[in-house]
């Protein structure tokens, strides 16, 4: 994944506007995905909108959201 954006529902069908985005190094290493702010919900969404290689799919290993 090199482009990226996240999604926050409530019920799994109203997404809204996305509460994070952003570019992801070329790198094994873990990287942080920052919320713009605080957000409430039952479901996330992580869509990948480029890849590095400039391909039509991109892959993420691991997702761990972490709450305050």
């Amino acid at each position: 994944v090199k482009d990226y954006e996240v999604y926050i529902s409530m019920d799994g069908e109203n997404w809204g506007s996305p509460v994070a985005r952003g570019t992801m190094a070329n790198t094994a290493e873990k990287q942080e995905a920052l919320f713009f702010t605080p957000a409430n919900g039952k479901f996330i969404r992580f869509v990948a909108k480029s890849s590095h290689d400039g391909g039509d799919s991109a892959a993420v290993a691991e997702l761990n959201i972490i709450a305050d």
